[in-house]
């Protein structure tokens, strides 16, 4: 088995806040939904307390969930071959990339970092130092057509 001469690593920060934030905002509208049903039926504060307590619950587990599987993918790195870049189950051959090119999203601006597109069809999301990554990878990206392809 090959083994990758570097791995490039997400960004921690940029993993989490936008899905906790996503989460949080999800879980407000369910909660509220929640509690608006429970005085539009009338029911029982008993009623109303047991069933909000179990949205709760929920609702943590759920963004619990989430958490674990944010910090899961923050773990997993983009791995440089000398052909390729694989991420996960994803795999861009350097052969196929027509050109790269650099995205910045609200959050991206907000915590430096930035998304590197290999056209036609792969993303590296949360790339810190993306400018010199983004050089980095026109050069991989040159040098390996020349000798590989």
């Amino acid at each position: 088995m090959e083994t990758p001469f570097y791995i490039l690593y997400k960004s921690p920060k940029r993993v989490y806040f936008p899905k906790m934030f996503m989460m949080i905002g999800l879980s407000i509208v369910f909660f509220f939904g929640i509690w608006l049903n429970l005085i539009i039926l009338d029911v029982s504060e008993q009623t109303k307390s047991i069933t909000l307590a179990a949205s709760a619950i929920l609702l943590a587990i759920l963004t619990a969930a989430e958490t674990y599987s944010s910090y899961k993918k923050s773990k997993e790195g983009y791995k440089f071959y000398q052909n390729r870049i694989e991420f996960m189950r994803e795999t861009a051959y350097f052969g196929n990339v027509e050109n790269v090119s650099l995205e910045k999203n609200l959050f991206d601006r907000l915590l430096n970092t930035a998304t590197i597109v290999l056209h036609p069809n792969f993303r590296m999301k949360a790339v810190r130092n993306s400018g010199y990554m983004l050089n980095y990878m026109q050069q991989l990206i040159q040098r390996a057509k020349q000798v590989y392809y």
